[in-house]
């Protein structure tokens, strides 16, 4: 590529991924508007009910049960939070309808919240914001290779207005949805992010996402403390992600009807809106409530118990929705747990409450999705404040550590893995996939030869870049760490050369993919 055609590609990206992170931003933005209000009408909904109530409740639930499958249907990758989706994307395997999904996640979370469901709105923020970064460059009839890096921008703009956080936002999406750190999709996508969370704030205020007021930073003598609760959210983040893929492999072997399982969602969720209503929604405004009037160690516990279960029944009926927040509440939950429990042991910790609050949602979300920094940076960009960032570190890294021992997986990676074994079958096409891999500095494929690697039959490597230049592939060539590989292969086999990388190369992951059709 030319200086003068490299410089107006720049310039271009540049320009688009301002566009997308307005667009994205706005799409987002309305999502977290509305979702905002049916939490409201929800919570009048079931504290207003008689008889009559009743009924007009459940033709509610069946209606929006309904209306939920029929979406579903319309738009098959709508369900769920929406990043195994986007990072199916990526990979090549799946080719999202950008209209139909965003349709589909607007009045799907929007039914899943009004019948008081504990899901949160971040996942289908980044899921919104690609299919809104997709349809924005098919707008502007960009190539497919601008295409990806616009998806990437638009999956970061929805998370950045979700939490207020555009620079956790930018690491989380390229660290853990997109699986590759690199320059040419850095700035678009924190441009975007950017861009994104500008709007958020022109509409919801200054304030962060998760507002915890802690004035003092933590004494370095009691950091003590921070190795119990980094073991504490370890367990908690463990038993959610078990118990979620647990229920997920039982609902598809015993209720594989969607229809069903949808309805059976909704009628659960009118139960608990009934019963438990403390346990409906993403959870936020109750942790704020208990952070005002602490409730006892018993309470607590049995709470935090049953928004982990009830959530994975939520999430795990297929609606769309998220467990993004969900996670970060139950971190919340698990750091009032740990408090009161040091109080009734008869220790002096009174005046860290807050800070195991805020310490505690960074655990979980490390443990759950076992990306450390992405959470650490999100926990202080969400509270507001960096001060305790080297006590939230040291919960982070203490969870990531007790995790890693009992060998948990990512739960996005699960989600998308078992996502992928459900459309491997349908992909048997003569359509082609254009995959890029970066190999990293540190892993078994350095120093070995191409003609040395186990790709499938059909994989072809078209290109290798180092150092900037573009070197011609050859069996005996050697790769090095940070090699640019581009690879061909139908559709096909493109999870069977995902895994590949990802094996030997432990954190490869796609730098970027295309879909060319080659008949």
């Amino acid at each position: 590529m030319h200086d003068s055609e490299k410089s107006h590609f720049n310039y271009q990206i540049i320009l688009d991924s301002i566009l997308v992170g307005l667009v994205a931003g706005c799409g987002a933005v309305g999502y977290r508007y509305l979702l905002g209000y049916a939490s409201q009408a929800s919570g009048w909904m079931y504290s207003h009910l008689d008889i009559y109530g009743i009924l007009a409740v459940i033709a509610f639930l069946l209606l929006s049960a309904w209306i939920t499958y029929k979406l579903l249907v319309w738009a098959p990758y709508s369900g769920g939070s929406g990043i195994p989706q986007v990072m199916g994307e990526f990979s090549g395997l799946m080719n999202m309808q950008a209209g139909k999904i965003v349709v589909s996640k607007y009045v799907g979370g929007l039914l899943s919240m009004l019948a008081g469901m504990s899901l949160g709105r971040e996942g289908p923020s980044i899921q919104i914001g690609s299919a809104l970064g997709k349809m924005t460059s098919s707008y502007l009839k960009r190539d497919l290779t601008k295409e990806r890096i616009l998806i990437t921008a638009g999956a970061a703009a929805g998370l950045a207005s979700a939490f207020n956080a555009p620079i956790a936002a930018t690491l989380f999406v390229m660290e853990e949805v997109h699986k590759n750190i690199g320059t040419r999709i850095l700035l678009p996508a924190l441009l975007a992010s950017l861009t994104s969370d500008f709007i958020s704030k022109l509409v919801f205020g200054m304030d962060p996402s998760f507002h915890i007021r802690v004035q003092e930073a933590m004494p370095w003598q009691d950091y003590g403390y921070l190795i119990g609760l980094g073991l504490v959210t370890a367990v908690v983040g463990y038993c959610f992600s078990q118990l979620l893929l647990s229920l997920q492999t039982l609902n598809k072997r015993f209720i594989p009807n969607i229809w069903l399982r949808v309805t059976l969602g909704f009628l659960v969720a009118g139960l608990t809106g009934y019963f438990l209503f403390n346990l409906t929604g993403s959870g936020h405004d109750k942790v704020v409530e208990l952070l005002n009037q602490p409730a006892g160690l018993q309470f607590l516990v049995l709470f935090l118990a049953g928004k982990l279960i009830y959530t994975c029944i939520c999430y795990d009926s297929g609606v769309p929705g998220g467990i993004f927040l969900p996670v970060l509440v139950l971190g919340a939950l698990s750091g009032m747990v740990y408090f009161q429990g040091l109080t009734s042991l008869g220790l002096d910790v009174d005046p860290f409450m807050r800070h195991f609050v805020i310490f505690g949602m960074a655990g979980i979300l490390t443990a759950v999705v076992r990306s450390p920094i992405t959470s650490i940076l999100l926990v202080s960009e969400m509270t507001g404040s960096l001060s305790h960032i080297l006590s939230i570190a040291i919960v982070a890294a203490v969870a990531y550590l007790a995790t890693e021992v009992v060998e948990l997986k990512p739960i996005y990676d699960s989600l998308y893995e078992r996502m992928f074994d459900n459309v491997k079958a349908i992909n048997l096409s003569p359509e082609k996939v254009t995959l890029q891999y970066v190999v990293p500095a540190f892993s078994d494929l350095v120093g070995m030869e191409i003609k040395d690697m186990a790709l499938p039959e059909d994989a072809l490597i078209i290109d290798l870049v180092r150092s900037e230049v573009s070197l011609i592939p050859r069996g005996r060539t050697r790769l090095a760490g940070l090699d640019q590989l581009t690879i061909m292969c139908n559709l096909a086999s493109a999870g069977q050369v995902r895994d590949y990388f990802r094996r030997l190369g432990d954190d490869v992951g796609p730098a970027q993919s295309s879909r060319e059709d080659l008949e």
